[in-house]
């Protein structure tokens, strides 16, 4: 059976989606040996580098000086799963910008070295074509939906503290600039005094943390609208499960996006969705939603506005949503890769 050197990380979308691959394919016969880039340290370097795999696939150009010694022992084809352009001047840390710099050098190398580049989005397939000259096919990110058990929203409501005829916003995503919650915040103060009769119905509510949590915290406040916005923090996932079954609305206000894993929970959960138009989020949700203009936080509140009064678009989007997430099923994902990998492999015998 083929073995497969999967290289990802222990967070974030690149781990949802490099977790679910695995287990699918393991369940086809294939063996994965998985690293994690933050825990490459030099016992698990040594341990990579030893390991006899069929097939490496990776989800950083940065590994690839890494990848290269491999192949001094022998021909291994190396796939690269590509989740976005780099783009450090939207890091928050020096740290971040400085991997990120790294991460956009070694993708312009990648071209001669890398068997199959995959990208995560049309979006992103673009981006390669454009910036680095580089081909690719593309496989979205899937989602498990067997794990998606949407409760009943009035009791999903009730749960939080919150009252049936409330009607919910949601956002999930790191408090990043990247991810730009102050735009939806923003937008949720001027829908607030838009429905003054409906203020206390009205509630945004923040599952993820970062480095503006304070930012928005102090927003909040200068605002006054702290008994309208609930900051959750970083949620359990049985808890994420509950903010999705109550929210009646689900915002992604990022400035961009490759393939964002909250779009298709959101789509799953079958949700109205509101997106910037911000490359892979807007892709996901095709019909199935709203987009607006990143940073316009005036256009953003015209759309949550237009779901508030119109009962109707509110659910027709959420059925959209249930429909066209099947498009992003983990079994779709997988079975595209296990082509890609079978085809790499045979054509690695010649």
């Amino acid at each position: 059976m083929p073995d497969i050197g999967l290289i990802t990380n222990t967070s974030g979308g690149v781990y949802t989606s490099t977790r679910n691959l695995a287990k699918y394919l393991s369940k086809r016969g294939f063996t994965f040996h998985i690293y994690y880039l933050s825990q490459l340290d030099a016992s698990n370097l040594l341990d990579f580098l030893k390991k006899n795999v069929d097939l490496i696939h990776t989800n950083y150009s940065s590994t690839l000086p890494i990848l290269l010694c491999k192949r001094l022992k022998r021909r291994i084809p190396i796939v690269y799963t590509v989740r976005g352009k780099p783009q450090p001047w939207l890091a928050p840390s020096l740290f971040l910008r400085a991997g990120y710099s790294v991460e956009n050098i070694f993708l312009h190398l990648s071209r001669k070295y890398i068997d199959l580049h995959i990208s995560v989005s049309n979006f992103v397939k673009q981006q390669l074509l454009k910036k680095y000259g580089i081909n690719s096919i593309v496989i979205y990110n899937g989602i498990d939906l067997s794990s998606v058990r949407p409760r009943k929203k009035d009791k999903a409501k009730i749960e939080l503290g919150f009252s049936e005829e409330d009607l919910l916003i949601l956002f999930v995503g790191k408090l990043r600039p990247v991810k730009d919650p102050i735009t939806l915040i923003k937008a949720f103060y001027l829908t607030l005094n838009s429905f003054k009769s409906k203020k206390k119905h009205l509630h945004l509510l923040i599952a993820g943390d970062g480095e503006l949590k304070n930012v928005i915290a102090s927003i909040i406040k200068r605002l006054k609208i702290e008994e309208n916005v609930h900051l959750f923090g970083w949620i359990s996932k049985e808890k994420l499960a509950v903010l999705y079954s109550a929210a009646d609305i689900f915002v992604l206000p990022s400035i961009s996006e490759a393939c964002p894993n909250a779009i298709l929970e959101a789509l799953a959960y079958g949700k109205s969705i509101i997106s910037a138009n911000n490359g892979g989020g807007s892709e996901l949700i095709g019909n199935a939603g709203l987009v607006f203009k990143p940073q316009d936080f005036r256009e953003l509140h015209k759309k949550i506005t237009s779901l508030i009064n119109n009962y109707e678009l509110l659910h027709r989007l959420a059925q959209l949503a249930k429909r066209r997430a099947k498009l992003f099923s983990v079994k779709l994902m997988a079975k595209k890769y296990e082509r890609v990998y079978k085809k790499l492999l045979e054509d690695n015998k010649v």
